[in-house]
């Protein structure tokens, strides 16, 4: 419904499954900075890879090293679906009453199979591929009636293939599929009813209800005549003939053996996938059909994870990148990258690496018992070092430490010479700039373009005044003099505060002002800053413009006067750009070098004067 966001945090010490709420719902979510918080699980074991049902009412999620649970939106009515020991991979069925997987064999077997499990009852998986070669990453098509995968039963590496659910299906030929796709057309009524638009509908026809209308035959419903179970919302329902099922599995012949990722296209006939064929590296479109579909064709360079298909906007929206994107049939791409800073204190990464180390052999050492130790006493025992490693190699050897309590054959713990953490204690300690890319972000002070009164004592911050051309003159974050700035993003500020302590940060956004004006009416101000470069230039055009009105003034016209910003080459272009009309017409020159910002380039601004 768009009003809750499901993820999983190690909030607390375990990865459980949280809940997300916009703190104003009024506001899209991009626009909101804080969030309501909720942990829906908590039971000591891992839970991760959520995915929501198909009308967002149920989760699914893995649990441990490859339960999968179910439970409500609301994290209650939680039970266990599948007992695995591996992670399988899994897929929702379109009307949510079925889930399609892949993992290896129940048996102990080393490929992994395809299988579909009835979510109602107490029914069983069923393996629906059957083969020896690995099949894997199953997907439903949207009308719910065929299932894709990847599979390599034949000798051309990765091929795709798909089944139909039902019987039915498979027994219809060329000219049933033809007058069912015209019928949908149609909307499935007869002559005299109104079809799409009102189309074939007669003048005069009498209404539904008129006594006039002729009955189809058929006897009447009474009392315990048999029924149609309910059809789930929007229509969809799976039905699945298990028997000869393998028998119905179809072929995509696609030469080359880079088939991966598959997923339906809205008309639950186009299937997409991810290849790397004669036209290049990229995602690709096949028609399906019984007598093996249409030749595959490129639909661009760009692949994305995760598609889901978002109806009103007739698009998938996936991530391509890492960044959020969106993929319209037949071939527009449209990508929304954006940046995050992120601060990394490196102490509590530390921990938080030991803690993952020490959950990891806690849910896949061999032994349950642990070779009888306590390992939850002896986390206790080596967490609170782990912060105060200097260096790689000590944080190495404080895990393995914790490794030879198991006293257990080749076990150990090595980090990669050029992973995070290795990159990590290369820095200061404390918080630090964040190694992710684009961009290594740098915290600075950014400007709010405004001169502070320094002999007012409080409360607040009084304006003195306001730059021309910067973030307070501009009418929709417009300060005034006089103004009283009482608190920046929720933080009290005065004299006697450290500015950089709200005025610090490592990207550029929006300062949220407690502003109070001369009357004393209160007013909130959202201010987008800039650096102290910018800053340092419109007080530049500032000074000047005051100081060549006073030369002016004080000459009676007589002088001309130019202000050296600094001894730099822009500095200096602007310079002689200057100097002829600055000059011109007058019987003097004034050449202000004061409080320059320095540089080398005396010796030009001399010659240009010669």
């Amino acid at each position: 419904d768009g009003k809750s966001l499901l993820f999983t945090s190690m909030e607390g010490g375990n990865w459980d499954v949280w809940e997300a709420r916009p703190a104003d719902p009024g506001k899209w979510w991009w626009l909101n900075r804080k969030f309501e918080l909720r942990r829906l699980t908590s039971d000591g074991a891992r839970e991760h890879d959520l995915r929501a049902g198909p009308k967002g009412e149920k989760v699914a999620f893995i649990k441990g090293n490859g339960d999968l649970w179910v439970m409500n939106r609301d994290g209650g009515n939680a039970r266990r679906v599948l007992a695995s020991w591996s992670v399988p991979d899994y897929r929702w069925a379109p009307d949510g009453r079925w889930m399609a997987f892949s993992r290896p064999d129940a048996d102990g077997g080393y490929w992994r199979n395809v299988w579909v499990l009835p979510l109602f009852g107490k029914g069983r998986p069923v393996n629906v591929s059957r083969h020896p070669n690995p099949d894997y990453s199953p997907a439903w098509s949207p009308d719910g009636r065929k299932i894709a995968w990847v599979t390599h039963r034949w000798e051309e590496g990765a091929e795709l293939c798909w089944v139909y659910l039902r019987k039915s299906d498979e027994e219809k030929n060329t000219r049933d599929r033809k007058l069912e796709e015209a019928l949908k057309v149609m909307g499935g009524k007869g002559p005299g009813a109104a079809g799409p638009k009102g189309a074939g509908k007669k003048a005069g026809a009498p209404p539904a209800s008129s006594p006039g209308k002729p009955r189809t035959s058929g006897k009447r419903r009474g009392k315990g005549a048999a029924s149609r179970p309910a059809r789930p919302q929007g229509g969809v329902r799976v039905e699945i003939d298990f028997k000869g099922l393998t028998e119905r599995i179809h072929r995509i012949r696609i030469p080359g053996e880079t088939e991966s990722s598959p997923f339906w296209g809205p008309d639950s006939r186009t299937l997409f996938f991810r290849a790397r064929l004669d036209a290049g590296s990229g995602l690709y479109a096949v028609k399906t059909g019984r007598r093996g579909g249409g030749s595959p064709r490129k639909v661009g360079s760009v692949t994305g994870s995760a598609p889901v298909w978002l109806p009103k906007a007739r698009c998938f929206g996936w991530l391509a990148a890492g960044s959020p994107a969106r993929f319209a049939p037949p071939s527009k791409f449209t990508s929304y990258t954006f940046t995050v800073p992120v601060v990394t204190d490196l102490r509590e990464k530390m921990t938080y690496a030991f803690d993952e180390a020490w959950r990891i052999m806690r849910d896949q050492w061999y032994d349950p018992r642990m070779n009888n130790r306590n390992w939850d006493q002896i986390r206790k025992k080596y967490e609170p070092v782990a912060s105060s490693c200097l260096g790689p190699r000590e944080f190495q050897d404080l895990v393995d430490l914790m490794l030879g309590e198991l006293n257990g054959s080749h076990l150990g713990f090595y980090m990669m010479s050029g992973g995070g953490m290795n990159r990590l204690f290369r820095r200061r300690r404390g918080p630090s700039p964040s190694m992710f890319k684009p961009g290594n972000f740098q915290e600075i002070t950014w400007h709010p373009g405004v001169l502070w009164d320094q002999k007012y004592p409080g409360p607040g911050l009084k304006v003195k005044k306001v730059i021309p051309g910067g973030p307070a003159a501009r009418k929709e974050s417009r300060l005034r003099p006089g103004d009283l700035v009482l608190a920046v993003d929720g933080v009290p500020v005065d004299r006697s505060v450290d500015l950089t302590r709200v005025f610090n940060r490592p990207e550029r956004r929006p300062f949220l002002m407690d502003v109070r004006d001369p009357s004393g009416k209160a007013r909130k101000v959202s201010l987008l800053p800039v650096t102290y470069e910018k800053v340092r230039g419109l007080l530049f055009r500032e000074l000047l413009k005051e100081r060549l009105a006073r030369v002016e003034k004080l000459s009676g016209g007589k002088l001309g006067y130019l202000l050296v910003e600094a001894m730099t080459m822009p500095s200096f272009e602007k310079f002689q750009a200057a100097l002829y009309e600055a000059g011109r017409g007058k019987e003097g020159l004034i050449i202000d070098v004061r409080n320059n910002g320095g540089g080398n380039t005396a010796d030009r601004l001399l010659t240009a004067l010669c």
